[in-house]
């Protein structure tokens, strides 16, 4: 089992993303171990989010090592606003040695770039091994614009060319996806999201009457979000793999809407178009 870090002295990069949608459900952990005490950490994506603050410090350790008696793996979430303590603590009590990866994430802001660099070299200090530290370039933009992986995080490669104990793989990138904000918005946890089966274009189709109303503004929001739940679960397992981190456990399937209405006479037809019936089996002549 396995113990890991998700962390940088910035917030607002995407560290409880990176932790709730693509880390920890990968990992077979049923919940998140959040450092914060300014916001809400991973609770808007995780199924269960373990709070601590830098001050319970001792509370945190006994929780972590506990979990690997037991066997599991865990995720620690440290929020840019317990980072300086809790850091600090790391120091004093000289426990890096119960942690097997640091995840450091940043977005393509040059000061999120620079805050990233830094957190590397501290969790280094401290006797993080090299080997075991990983850089997400989070919230990249597509390829067919002009600027490449490379050039959108400048700042981090010019360090790796520099310093060799910045380890940078272009492959590790996580798109700028609007799902998260869809989410975030509308306060749909992505536990909720994946479990959901509701057709919900019919459910806005059927309530086009109504006008514009909170309910079916929601009802959009979980429509947008559902149709862009496969890229995001695509994009998930392509950075996942990238960081090479493991043990591995399978990604959770996508839910299969339960359509109504129209749409589900139109695949009722299909699905007997592609399934012959009996009675038509047994007029073959042999």
């Amino acid at each position: 089992m396995a113990n890991f870090f998700v962390a940088s002295k910035a917030g607002t990069v995407g560290k409880s993303t990176i932790s709730s949608v693509v880390i920890a459900p990968r990992l077979g952990c049923d919940e998140v171990i959040a450092i914060e005490t300014e916001n809400a950490a991973g609770a808007r994506y995780a199924q269960k989010v373990k709070r601590f603050s830098a001050e319970r410090y001792g509370s945190y350790m006994e929780y972590v090592i506990e979990a690997t008696d037991e066997g599991k793996n865990t995720v620690t979430d440290l929020g840019a606003s317990n980072y300086v303590p809790f850091v600090r603590n790391l120091a004093l009590g000289n426990t890096i040695a119960f942690f097997d990866y640091l995840v450091v994430v940043t977005d393509t802001q040059e000061r999120s770039q620079q805050d990233a660099i830094e957190t590397i070299l501290h969790f280094l200090k401290l006797g993080m091994d090299l080997e075991r530290v990983r850089i997400v370039l989070n919230k990249s933009r597509p390829a067919i614009t002009e600027l490449t992986i490379e050039q959108q995080y400048e700042t981090v490669f010019a360090a790796a060319r520099v310093d060799p104990r910045i380890n940078v793989n272009p492959e590790c990138n996580m798109p700028d996806l609007p799902i998260f904000d869809q989410m975030a918005f509308n306060n749909i946890s992505w536990s909720e999201l994946l479990a959901d089966t509701t057709d919900h274009t019919a459910r806005l189709k059927a309530t086009v009457s109504d006008g514009q109303t909170m309910a079916r503004a929601k009802t959009a929001a979980y429509r947008m979000a559902q149709a862009s739940l496969k890229p995001t679960i695509m994009f998930s397992d392509l950075l996942f793999k990238a960081l090479n981190i493991g043990p591995v456990i399978p990604a959770p399937a996508l839910p299969t809407v339960k359509q109504s209405g129209a749409a589900a006479a139109e695949e009722s037809r299909n699905e007997a178009g592609k399934h012959p019936s009996t009675d038509k089996l047994s007029t073959v002549k042999a």
